[in-house]
Order: C-alpha cells, then structure tokens, then sequence
C-alpha cells in the first residue's frame, strides 16, 4: 500500500482507501493514503494518526442510510441488510468522534452503491447534521474541504475573485435549512447558467 501511495503522490494523484474496519483503516492511513472512504470503526488512535498527517475522513454516511431506508422489501439482499444494522451505530459513532476531535471531513456518497444513486448528495449533508455537524461544516465538506483533498482549492471550493463560478442558486438558506438543496433553483457552471 505505502508504494501504491508513493507512485501515486509521484504522479500528482490521490489515493483513497475504501476502508471500514480498525486494521484496515490503520494500515491505510500509517502508509500515507489521502483519504479513508467510510471509516466505519474509527478509534482514537486512528483519529489521532489521520489528523496528525492530514488524512481526510469520506464518511458516506448516507449509503447505510438509504440500505436501511428500502429493506429487504425494497430489495436489499438480507446480508447487506443485516451488516447494515449492525454497523449502523459505530459509523454514525465514528464520524461524530472524528469531527468533534478536529478531523478533516469531506463529503462523499458512495453513489453506485445498493439503493444510492448518483445525484444525492444533499442528503449526506443532511445526515451528517443530523449527527451533529453544524449546517456551515456540512456544506464546507462538499465546497472548500473536497477542495483541499482534491487539490483544486486554487480555482474551486468558495466563491472568490479568481476562482471558477461554479454556484448553487437556492430560495433558502442551507444554513437554516439544509433541505433547500434538495430543491435547487438554479446552476452556474463557470459563470454561464446551465440549469
């Protein structure tokens, strides 16, 4: 894994690590990968090892919820289920510990999964406040945090002089109410109105 890392540091690219149990995350983080997708058993300790080197948590805490949300009944497989439940609390658990510890957050779905589909991402947002994360945090780990781990800060992430306009258009405040995006009004891409 730390040569995988290595050559894709080389090469100007990122490596994210779809990790959920202790080991597994350890081992990702100690050989230097950007970024840990899910994280669903974080300790302290592995906390403390992704902040002390930059590691950004994924946590895709809306891919249990929508398995849970259809059942066996809208289709989910009775073992994909079953983990589901029984997982369910440590993820929500360890995403709390990483973000009241200072843990670097990014948002991220894991879209293509069972019963999440691409196009949802207003929905993490809202669970991870639903878990605790101010409404202003949550939209930071889709704009200028995602930023930061793509390394594309320079040109993306909020809305500067110099930077690309690309921009939500809402008839609410998300801070007030993060449901407004699921209702988009309107999008700018570089500037132009594309929807």
């Amino acid at each position: 894994m730390k040569v995988i890392v290595e050559e894709a540091h080389k090469a100007v690219r990122k490596v994210a690590v779809h990790a959920q149990g202790e080991i597994g995350i350890r081992d990702a983080v100690m050989a230097g990968v950007d970024s840990i997708e899910h994280g669903i058993f974080l300790t302290d300790e592995i906390i403390d090892l992704m902040i002390e080197r930059g590691t950004f948590l994924v946590p895709t805490l809306s891919a249990l919820h929508f398995i849970k949300q259809a059942g066996i009944e809208g289709g989910v497989l009775k073992d994909v289920f079953d983990k589901t439940e029984r997982v369910l609390e440590s993820h929500c658990n360890s995403f709390v510990k990483a973000y009241k510890r200072g843990g670097k957050i990014a948002c991220g779905t894991d879209a293509g999964t069972p019963c999440n589909i691409h196009g949802k991402t207003s929905y993490e947002l809202k669970l991870m406040i639903e878990n605790g994360m101010t409404p202003m945090d949550a939209i930071k780990t889709t704009t200028s945090e995602v930023a930061i781990l793509l390394v594309i800060e320079k040109e993306y992430g909020s809305i500067e002089v110099g930077k690309k306009a690309d921009i939500l258009v809402l008839n609410e405040n998300p801070i007030v109410n993060i449901e407004t995006l699921f209702n988009v009004e309107s999008v700018y891409k570089l500037g132009k109105l594309v929807k």
